[in-house]
C-alpha cells in the first residue's frame, strides 16, 4: 500500500502538467536494412551438383514482415512527450534453394514473430494541422524463429525438419520520422518512415516436426536429438558419450533483426488538458 501511495504522489504532478493523452493504432511493412546473409543457416541458392554451377547469396534479415502496433503517450509540452509502443512483428520467410537435379530440390528457410515494446521519447512541431514529428527509443522483444530444412524428390518428402528457437531477450534501438494531421480534437491520421537497429540470440531450440519419406517420425528422436540449448561457449569432446536423455549443446547465434519501413494508422484522444487555463497547450 506504501508502495502504491508513493507511485500515485509521484505520477499525479506528471499528469497534472500533461497536455494531452492520446492512444493510437498502426500497421506497416518492414523491409531488409543492410546486406546480411546467414550461410551457417545454408540460407544461399545452389544450383547444379557437376560443373558449371551458380551459387547466390540471399539477403536476410528477420526483421523484414509485417507490423501491428498499439501505443499509447503522454504529450507534455507542445514539442515534448513519451511514448510507449507494443509492436507484433510477423516476418516474411525468407528462402534458400540447392537443385542439384531438377527432380531433388533441398529447401532451407528462416521466419520469425516478436512481440516488441518500445520506449521513446517524441518530439513534435507546432503546426496544429500537419503536425511533423521524430521519435526515438529501445526496444526489447521476446520471439521465436522458425527454422526449415526439407528434401523433395518428386511428390515424395525425402525429408523434413522444422526447428524453434527461441528464449532469451533482445534489445535494440528504434526511430520513426512522420506527420500528423489533425481531423477532429479527437482523431487524428499519421504516417512514419521507421528504422530498427536490432539482433535476437535465442537461449534454446526444439525441433517439433520431422517428416521421412512422408511419414512422421518425430517420436523417434531423441531428447538429445530433438532438443538442444544455445551457449556462448561449448566443449567437444569425441570420447565423451553423448547423453541421450539430455538436450544438446550448440553455440549461440545472433540473428539481424535490422530494418526500414512505413506504417499508417490513427491516433485518438484519451484526454485532453484545459487549453484556456495552460497557453502552452498543443490546440
Amino acid at each position: 500500500m506504501k508502495t502504491l501511495s508513493i507511485f500515485i504522489l509521484t505520477i499525479l504532478p506528471l499528469i497534472s502538467h500533461s497536455q494531452k493523452l492520446y492512444a493510437s493504432l498502426s500497421g506497416g511493412y518492414n523491409f531488409i536494412l543492410g546486406e546480411q546473409n546467414l550461410t551457417n543457416n545454408s540460407i544461399n541458392n545452389y544450383f547444379g551438383i557437376v560443373y558449371p554451377y551458380s551459387l547466390e547469396k540471399v539477403n536476410v534479415s528477420l526483421g523484414k514482415g509485417t507490423n501491428i502496433d498499439f501505443g499509447i503517450g503522454y504529450q507534455f509540452k507542445k514539442h515534448f512527450g513519451i511514448e510507449l509502443l507494443g509492436t507484433y512483428n510477423y516476418g516474411a520467410e525468407i528462402k534458400g534453394t540447392t537443385q542439384y537435379v531438377p527432380s531433388l530440390i533441398y529447401t532451407r528457410s528462416i521466419s520469425a514473430n516478436m512481440v516488441k515494446i518500445n520506449p521513446n521519447i517524441r518530439l513534435t512541431t507546432k503546426n496544429p494541422t500537419f503536425n511533423q514529428y521524430m521519435r526515438i527509443g529501445v526496444i526489447m522483444g521476446y520471439g521465436k524463429i522458425r527454422n526449415i530444412q526439407r528434401e523433395d524428390k518428386a511428390d515424395t518428402i525425402v525429408m523434413y525438419y522444422e526447428n524453434v528457437f527461441s528464449g532469451g531477450m533482445s534489445f535494440g534501438l528504434n526511430s520513426g520520422i512522420g506527420v500528423n494531421y489533425k481531423l477532429n480534437n479527437r482523431f487524428s491520421l499519421f504516417a512514419e518512415f521507421t528504422f530498427v537497429a536490432m539482433s535476437y540470440a535465442p537461449q534454446k531450440g526444439e525441433v517439433v516436426k520431422y517428416i521421412s519419406y512422408n511419414e512422421d517420425v518425430l517420436s523417434t528422436l531423441s531428447v538429445s536429438q530433438r532438443e538442444f540449448l544455445f551457449k556462448d561457449e561449448i566443449e567437444v569432446n569425441n570420447n565423451q558419450p553423448i547423453n541421450e536423455n539430455n538436450p544438446s549443446t550448440r553455440l549461440k547465434h545472433a540473428y539481424p533483426f535490422n530494418s526500414f519501413g512505413f506504417k499508417f494508422g490513427v491516433s485518438f484522444n484519451l484526454w485532453q488538458g484545459n487549453v484556456e487555463k495552460n497557453p502552452d497547450s498543443l490546440e
